[in-house]
């Protein structure tokens, strides 16, 4: 959930007052005159005296509201802590052929189910098997890009309402080079998963190059424009980033800006447990608060 930030810019206020008063001063001093001449007066002497502090005090003022002047810039923050169960999920999918062993994932369809076989130590083993927990432990040590997208899902399994995957395109003649000829295998393995959570799965209308930022902001956007008009709250919307290539990642970030919708990204590295961790970001960019 956006933290709200509270941000007070109060020694910039004040530079600011006092440069616009003492302005006014320094300029009835260049002009000849004196501030304040009706409630004393300085002796001749000492005129100029006064005229220089005024001229300088405006100088100081103003040095100071340009120092403080960064205190008036929008309030920056990212946040990080474990994810915590989201009502809805948008997943780039990342192809799920890996790029110099592509046979070592072979997807079929028999009698309108998707047969799904990974390679691990030179044995085909299908998924799914059982429940999402055990196949995550199942398909350690394949490196299949799946499988993070399934430890993606995991933290949110028992609240998910909706899933939303966008794929990127499928080169003509190398039909495992992209992802959205995948997203009916990805959403039959997601279904056997949340087969008991009454998910709803939805699949972007068309393939997006996840080198396009702006068809991924568009996505995302639609997903959560969608999502919105559903009834959902943007504080139930995450957006997962680990799969895709970096633009995907910075897009999936960036959407948040102006939203109370989190990004998430799964470790590629265990900790110590030997967990990978899914960590939710809150990034915030607003104006100071008064």
């Amino acid at each position: 959930m956006m933290k709200r930030m509270k941000h007070y810019p109060v020694k910039g206020i004040i530079a600011a007052i006092a440069t616009l008063f003492t302005g006014s001063w320094a300029s009835d001093a260049l002009q000849g005159g004196l501030p304040f001449k009706e409630f004393w007066t300085f002796p001749p002497q000492y005129v100029w005296v006064v005229r220089l502090a005024i001229i300088a005090f405006f100088i100081f003022s103003f040095l100071m509201l340009y120092q403080y002047r960064i205190s008036f810039f929008p309030v920056k923050s990212l946040s990080r802590d474990e994810v915590t169960p989201h009502k809805c999920l948008i997943i780039p999918v990342s192809t799920p052929y890996p790029v110099n062993k592509a046979d070592d994932v072979l997807i079929r369809v028999e009698n309108g189910a998707h047969k799904i076989s990974v390679k691990k130590t030179g044995t085909m083993i299908e998924v799914p098997q059982q429940d999402i927990t055990h196949d995550i432990q199942l398909l350690e040590g394949t490196r299949w890009s799946w499988q993070q997208m399934l430890r993606c899902i995991e933290p949110h399994k028992d609240r998910l309402k909706h899933i939303y995957l966008i794929g990127s395109p499928c080169l003509a003649g190398d039909e495992k080079k992209g992802s959205y000829n995948s997203l009916c295998a990805a959403e039959f393995l997601i279904n056997c998963y949340l087969k008991n959570s009454n998910v709803k799965v939805h699949k972007h209308p068309a393939p997006v190059d996840f080198e396009d930022f702006d068809g991924l902001t568009d996505a995302f956007n639609k997903a959560i424009a969608g999502f919105r008009q559903e009834g959902i709250s943007e504080k139930h919307i995450i957006i997962d980033i680990t799969g895709g290539q970096k633009p995907a990642s910075i897009a999936g970030a960036i959407v948040t800006l102006d939203k109370n919708v989190t990004f998430q990204y799964v470790q590629t590295i265990p900790d110590t447990a030997g967990k990978y961790k899914v960590l939710a970001y809150d990034a915030i960019i607003q104006p100071p608060t008064f």
